[in-house]
């Protein structure tokens, strides 16, 4: 698994940074090159592909509030700084490379999602994708068919929905749609 360019991009980026800050802020103010340093631990934690990096970034963020305090800065700004900080992080690190995000990576233990895990695929775009997902990594549709065996497509467990198939394209559409999401037909077996 590989992450987005840009979030490695970021990721580098930022541990350089925040070694070049902490050697020069450590004659300033002490506090504040210990916040890098535990931002620079964060980066290299989350460039390992270790979740724990995100939550030490968040505690770093957070230390940043009273460094900002001290440093005569105002609460409700520094509040709004760790809020966006955060915001970015977490969207940067959802950012998909071959459809699946890093903070998936991250979340389901470094684990590639192998056709092993593979047991749902999409009614709307025929992806396969895994068990893990309540929607399609392509496309974000909620309905999906769920098999035992991807090879045996007709070994079709039942979903919490009732499902009825596309005589014209085969696809499987939910019993209260009454047109096939991919084909417009209106004809269901």
């Amino acid at each position: 698994m590989k992450r987005h360019w840009f979030l490695s991009l970021v990721l580098w980026s930022n541990l350089v940074g925040n070694i070049l800050y902490a050697f020069v802020s450590f004659y300033i103010h002490f506090s504040l090159s210990i916040i890098y340093i535990i931002a620079s631990v964060a980066c290299i934690l989350l460039l390992n592909w270790k979740i724990i990096g995100f939550y030490i970034f968040c505690v770093a963020y957070f230390l940043t509030i009273f460094i900002n305090l001290l440093f005569g800065e105002g609460f409700i700004f520094s509040i709004i700084v760790f809020i966006i900080q955060v915001v970015i992080l977490y969207g940067l690190l959802n950012l998909k490379k071959d459809g699946v995000s890093t903070w998936d990576y991250l979340k389901n233990n470094n684990q590639i999602l192998s056709d092993e895990n593979i047991k749902k695929k999409c009614s709307s775009c025929n992806t396969s994708y895994s068990k893990l997902y309540n929607t399609c990594p392509s496309c974000g549709s909620s309905m999906f068919s769920i098999y035992e065996n991807l090879n045996a497509k007709e070994n079709i467990i039942k979903n919490d929905k009732d499902m009825k198939k596309c005589k014209r394209c085969n696809a499987l559409v939910s019993s209260d749609e009454y047109k096939c999401s991919k084909c417009k037909g209106e004809s269901f077996i």
